[in-house]
């Protein structure tokens, strides 16, 4: 059995890729928001003038929603199988 030895990463490496993750998932809740929002026909000055900044057609907010969607079911169904997995030992 071959060993992998891990290169040990640095206290800031590890805050920046957290802090982009971050942003990253908040832009994603953001949109995921915005969007849920729309379809209910729940508007508001604030919500309109972000679908306005960030400058979606109706079928591309859609289109990113259902992209969120699956990168929440695929991300979820992971973290099921690593804990079922760490669960068996």
């Amino acid at each position: 059995m071959k060993l992998v030895i891990r290169k040990k990463r640095s206290w800031l490496r590890i805050g920046i890729e957290d802090l982009l993750m971050g942003l990253f998932w908040l832009f994603f809740g953001g949109v995921l928001f915005l969007g849920i929002n729309f379809l209910i026909k729940m508007y508001s000055d604030t919500l309109v003038t972000y679908y306005l900044v960030f400058n979606f057609s109706p079928t591309q907010l859609g289109e990113i929603m259902d992209g969120i969607l699956w990168l929440f079911l695929l991300l979820g169904t992971a973290a099921i199988f690593k804990l079922v997995k760490g669960m068996e030992g």
